[in-house]
């Protein structure tokens, strides 16, 4: 049985090569001035910045609960339900592995459909 949930979020996903740089004996030359100059980050660091973590949560942080508000009101459902279930989906799908039950467990979706593949007899 496969089922999905579609799920939207908003995700900041960066790598970083500082230590690969490193590895490899690569020679670079960053040049860097004030306060929240996130963009070079990559190059020379290994994690993201507390300074990069704070612009990004004052971008992000009121997005995702208009969001979550939207839902929630959108669904009848409960403040929080949203969040819960993004913050405790692992832990949940270890006796219930499927997303699509959870979430119509949680009331976040009316039912749950199976997809039918379709195949030519010839």
């Amino acid at each position: 049985m496969n089922m999905v949930v579609q799920c939207c979020w908003i995700l900041k996903k960066r790598e970083f090569y500082k230590d690969l740089y490193e590895k490899i004996n690569l020679n670079y030359n960053v040049f860097v001035a004030g306060d929240f100059k996130s963009g070079p980050e990559p190059y020379t660091r290994n994690s993201m910045s507390e300074e990069d973590k704070l612009a990004w949560s004052e971008f992000a942080d009121p997005l995702w609960n208009k969001m979550k508000e939207m839902m929630e009101a959108g669904r009848d459902l409960q403040q929080g339900t949203i969040q819960e279930y993004g913050d405790t989906l692992w832990e949940r799908s270890l006796n219930n592995p499927e997303p699509a039950k959870i979430a119509l467990e949680l009331g976040m979706v009316d039912m749950v459909l199976q997809r039918r593949t379709k195949t030519l007899d010839v």
